[in-house]
């Protein structure tokens, strides 16, 4: 993601709204692809492992991020542009 500070904070909150409700372990694993805005602050108290990089590297970098970082067994990405609704997220892991 990449200067997403207006939209970052609700994404992640309804991700994790998604994950808590399938009963079993889950992460989230931010990458900020050198945002420039407030964004990196405003994932300060959310339950997410953030991933920044230094500045931006673009979309496949930060998709090879994510991946290199990630601990489970399904990986889901997501853009942070509301492209996707995280509440299909379930629907999806069924």
């Amino acid at each position: 993601m990449h200067n997403e500070e207006d939209a970052i904070v609700e994404l992640v909150q309804h991700i994790i709204l998604a994950l808590k409700g399938l009963g079993r372990p889950w992460e989230v694993v931010v990458v900020d692809d050198g945002s420039t805005d407030g964004t990196l602050k405003r994932l300060d108290p959310l339950e997410v492992k953030v991933i920044a990089h230094p500045y931006n590297i673009g979309n496949r970098a930060a998709i090879k991020t994510g991946i290199r970082h990630a601990c489970g067994e399904i990986i889901l990405m997501m853009d942070g542009d509301d492209q996707h609704d995280p509440l299909d997220i379930p629907r999806l892991i069924e």
